[in-house]
């Protein structure tokens, strides 16, 4: 069988903020919905097979702030990605 396309998981999630009184910390846990779809091409004539499914993401993380609008950020989880890192920056 021969997979046509990629398959391109989305999902939505909302986090829950803990405050700390170190405030250079903000560690986060997440719940969301995400949804993917996939098809093959079986490569004969009007065969095809495919398939979308729904899933929860569930995901536990952290940013640690070096300036008020600069941070890293780390989370890991279960869903579209097992493990994020990179830096988020403020916009306002």
């Amino acid at each position: 069988m021969k997979r046509v396309g990629r398959p391109v998981p989305f999902s939505v999630t909302g986090n829950y903020h803990f405050t700390l009184q170190n405030r250079k910390l903000d560690p986060f846990l997440g719940l969301g919905l995400g949804y993917e779809h996939v098809s093959w091409d079986c490569g004969i004539p009007n065969c095809s097979i495919g398939g979308s499914d729904l899933f929860f993401v569930g995901r536990a993380g952290l940013r640690y702030y070096l300036t008020d609008k600069a941070a890293l950020y780390v989370d890991a989880g279960a869903g579209a990605a097992t493990l994020d890192v990179g830096v988020v920056v403020k916009l306002h």
